[in-house]
């Protein structure tokens, strides 16, 4: 169940708190509180702080919530080393998740709420997120701390695969991560990296490549803008994507260069993490990884763009595990342009390209019922709608 921020009942308060933030105090007296001028012990304090968040008077509101902000990290740290309200502790959770020194102290509170490690896991750094994953019953407990942990990339490799080890195991599925399936058959069939040098290499190794298609997308980015266009898709390591997809060639597999681009060593745990969580240049790459659940994370990325969907719909080197699914999403196939590609792919099985045929616009039936690259069943009865269609306007 989700956290509910209600105000606290006055017997939840201290005898000192309900004089400055209960029924009847004065206004005057609020907004002093609000702005951390009360003469409160620090754990009262930032209880003080969410009470007044609660009040109808905004004014009271924004200074609560900016002094939240502001408080030094004695008083919070000091604060914390007691068991605080939840819902205190998911309000402070909001306002200081720029504050990673503070972080530590907010996950040993024993209050702290399960939405609030979802919260902070989504926002934490290494070191956070290590002390995050030793609780394994929050986490099978809440699932949706590992969604999290998963998506941010700050969160070790060997310790995602230990947690989807361990969820596969005890039979709890995270919503959010597209591509857990995958995720948990590459971890089956890898094993989870024990805690040594194996563990410690997969981690270094996934840093690096985290870091060298950063710079890669970094170098698109500024020819993009140079050249005024958008940086969507990478081909080779250049920029790449549209034309009409009856002109397309197949787009080649990378090919190998003098210095090997370190995500295509990585192993596949940690590839379909990229493929689910990185840019459009880990996807470039990992879209076309000869393992197929590799490819399949990269097109059930979230962050996936439509220009990156209508590329891949036209590119006919691609696997036909990722056509398939791209052909049978209801999401991308609105736009006309995946359509239209994905009917031009040989590589789309039949069937699939059948039913996307009667939404083509006259004129690319037309041109489809004259291609020599569709299988022949397509060319047909792309030809029989074209004639149906301009009868009807005789």
């Amino acid at each position: 169940m989700a956290i509910e921020l209600s105000s606290l009942a006055p017997e939840q308060m201290s005898e000192g708190l309900r004089k400055v933030v209960g029924p009847g105090a004065p206004a005057a007296l609020k907004m002093m509180a609000a702005r951390g001028l009360a003469p409160l012990k620090p754990a009262e304090q930032v209880t003080a702080l969410y009470q007044i968040w609660l009040e109808p008077d905004e004014a009271l509101r924004q200074a609560a919530s900016k002094s939240a902000t502001e408080l030094g990290d004695k008083v919070l740290t000091t604060a914390l080393a007691e068991t605080l309200d939840p819902r205190v502790l998911h309000f402070l959770s909001e306002r200081l998740l720029a504050r990673a020194v503070i972080y530590e102290a907010l996950l040993l509170n024993r209050g702290l709420a399960d939405d609030s490690v979802v919260l902070l896991a989504a926002h934490a750094g290494e070191r956070e997120l290590e002390i995050m994953s030793v609780n394994e019953e929050r986490i099978l407990r809440c699932p949706a701390i590992l969604t999290a942990m998963y998506m941010n990339q700050a969160t070790r490799q060997s310790t995602i695969d230990r947690l989807v080890e361990l969820c596969a195991r005890n039979r709890v599925r995270p919503e959010g991560i597209p591509a857990f399936d995958e995720a948990v058959a590459a971890v089956a069939e890898q094993g989870p990296p024990a805690f040594d040098g194996q563990a410690f290499a997969i981690d270094q190794q996934m840093a690096e490549a985290q870091a060298e298609a950063a710079a890669e997308q970094a170098r698109a980015d500024s020819d993009a803008k140079a050249k005024g266009i958008a940086p969507a898709v990478l081909i080779d390591g250049e920029l790449g994507g549209g034309g009409d997809p009856e002109d397309a060639e197949p787009v080649p597999v990378l090919p190998q260069k003098k210095k090997k681009i370190r995500i295509e060593d990585l192993p596949m745990t940690a590839k379909i993490r990229l493929a689910t969580t990185g840019n459009t240049f880990h996807r470039a790459i990992l879209i076309r990884d000869t393992k197929k659940q590799v490819a399949l994370a990269a097109a059930k990325s979230p962050a996936v763009t439509d220009l990156e969907i209508a590329s891949w719909a036209a590119n006919r080197a691609l696997s036909e595990e990722v056509l398939r699914f791209i052909a049978s999403s209801r999401t991308y196939t609105k736009d006309y342009a995946v359509k239209k590609s994905l009917c031009f792919n040989p590589k789309v099985p039949v069937a699939l390209t059948m039913g996307l045929l009667p939404h083509l616009l006259t004129a690319d039936l037309a041109k489809l019922g004259k291609s020599k690259n569709v299988p022949q069943a397509i060319m047909t009865t792309a030809r029989r709608l074209y004639v149906q269609r301009t009868e009807k306007k005789k």
